[in-house]
């Protein structure tokens, strides 16, 4: 009985990703939402970046919110230049992490928004991947939300060498294959 309990089928939910500094649908996007069923919308909320001669890296271009189009669940997404890790020590790491919070905190009181989770965009490699996870660690720890983060698949196709993201789910982001086919050779093996 068991079995067969396990075997049916879970409706899949859609959700997508919006990346502009402006929220504003389109009505092809509205019916695109609704034609879909749409529950959930990642939005990307800011970018983290150190402009030349700043010693701490700081949120940049944040959205503004067209509220009246807020029919659904939104995820905030932070987008976060890896160059942002090369020198950071835990201390500006801890700093970076209250002001991402408070600024989060204060676009979704501003969209009336309480999301559950949080997810942040990083093309992290080898030489950043500690100071990343710290900052995500230290972030699960103030925030006490689900922490999801994106993952490219050189870091899929060498776990060992870039590690595994201290977080509670990663979404893979496929991009820039070229032509995908069923040959033995593919451009994630090439690598």
């Amino acid at each position: 009985v068991l079995f067969l309990c396990s075997c049916h089928k879970r409706p899949k939910s859609i959700s997508f990703y919006y990346w502009k500094t402006s929220f504003h649908l389109t009505p092809g996007e509205i019916n695109a939402i609704r034609d879909n069923n749409v529950k959930t919308i990642y939005v990307r909320y800011f970018d983290i970046d150190r402009a030349a001669g700043d010693a701490q890296p700081k949120p940049v271009t944040p959205i503004s919110f067209d509220t009246t189009q807020l029919f659904f669940d939104v995820i905030p997404v932070i987008f976060i230049k890896n160059r942002v890790f090369e020198k950071l020590d835990s201390n500006h790491i801890a700093a970076l992490c209250d002001s991402v919070f408070k600024m989060v905190k204060v676009i979704n009181r501003s969209i009336h928004k309480s999301p559950g989770e949080i997810q942040f965009d990083c093309d992290w490699t080898v030489s950043t991947k500690e100071k990343y996870f710290l900052f995500l660690r230290r972030y699960k720890a103030i925030s006490d939300q689900i922490i999801s983060t994106t993952i490219r698949l050189h870091q899929i196709k060498y776990p060992k060498i870039t590690g595994i993201p201290p977080v509670d789910s990663g979404v893979l982001m496929y991009y820039n294959m070229g032509t995908i086919g069923t040959a033995e050779s593919s451009s994630i093996n090439e690598r």
